[in-house]
């Protein structure tokens, strides 16, 4: 609900913070408001419906206190997921392409959503500035995990060769 509400103030700021960082603005993907919409809608469906599932096993875990641990890491890895829509819907990518990327950077991934998560217990930040806070993250943290890596200068020879 909060990221419907939000969703026409964040993508300027994620484009503001993308241009601050790049010194310009990341290229967005090539696609019509509705298909981009749809991407979204989709994307938000499937992860309601995957959070939906969990509840109940993630409930349980808690509960017994045994599984604070995993339900606290999982739980950072779905409100991370929350978050990179932002950035990953201004590329286009669904929750399958999303989740690649934020596997494959999964250390920062769970930084970023535990970091999140325990913002949400701080008075009035979590009401008034974690949703500006959390958009300014994630689109710093897709730049980051969007850049390619930089080409290695090849090794010279231990030993050359006589002359």
């Amino acid at each position: 609900v909060v990221e419907c509400v939000t969703a026409p103030f964040l993508d300027p700021l994620a484009s503001a913070t993308e241009e601050a960082f790049a010194g310009g603005p990341m290229p967005a993907v090539d696609a019509s408001v509705w298909r981009g919409a749809m991407v979204g809608a989709r994307s938000a469906a499937q992860l309601l419906l995957i959070q939906l599932l969990l509840l109940p096993v993630l409930v349980l875990l808690s509960a017994t206190g045994v599984g604070a641990i995993p339900v606290f890491a999982i739980t950072a890895w779905l409100n991370a997921l929350v978050w990179f829509d932002i950035p990953g819907a201004r590329r286009g990518l669904g929750l399958r392409e999303r989740s690649r990327l934020l596997r494959r950077n999964l250390a920062r991934t769970l930084g970023f959503g535990a970091a999140a998560q325990l913002a949400l217990f701080i008075p009035v930040f979590n009401v008034v500035l974690l949703t500006p806070a959390a958009a300014v993250g994630a689109t710093i943290l897709y730049f980051h995990f969007d850049k390619p890596a930089a080409p290695r200068a090849p090794a010279a020879p231990e030993n050359p060769p006589p002359s």
